[in-house]
């Protein structure tokens, strides 16, 4: 009877995790051309903190010739770095050029940086974000059944 205890206090104390997985490179000048080129088998694919939830690709160009991109997690906020929901995918001063873009699904920041899409809804693009299926798994009423047993077994 301890051992079904025991198993519903580990089970009731486990949590959903939502967390998003992205590649997460850099590349300076040509350095490393797997994540320039968005190649899969030469990137690394990290889980992103909770409070990341998008992937992003960027390039940017500076007036000195010098190029980086970047791949990795991002928070879609505004004006956040990688991922601002009040800029457009693509600008221009007279410092540098930015190239990017962000997703909302695992592993998706493999396309080019310079690709125009930003994950804003804006123009034809429309993002419905789908619920995760972990949380089918441990729903409420499935957490509440599993604690009225264990409270019958243990009294």
């Amino acid at each position: 009877m301890n051992f079904f205890y025991v198993f519903g206090v580990i089970l009731l104390s486990a949590t959903v995790s939502n967390s998003l997985n992205c590649y997460v490179c850099t590349s300076e000048n040509g350095s490393n051309m797997d994540c320039e080129n968005g190649l899969e088998t030469g990137l690394q694919n990290n889980l992103c903190p909770a409070d990341k939830d998008r992937c992003f690709a960027s390039l940017v160009k500076t007036s000195k010739e010098e190029s980086y991109y970047r791949r990795g997690c991002c928070k879609y906020q505004d004006d956040d770095v990688d991922c601002p929901e009040n800029k457009d995918g693509h600008e221009v001063t007279n410092l540098y050029e930015i190239w990017r873009y962000s997703c909302i699904s695992d592993i998706c920041n493999t396309e080019e940086a310079t690709k125009v899409v930003d994950g804003s809804a804006r123009g034809d693009i429309v993002i419905v974000r789908g619920r995760n299926s972990a949380y089918s798994i441990y729903n409420t009423p499935m957490v509440m059944v599993l604690t009225a047993v264990l409270i019958c077994f243990k009294f």
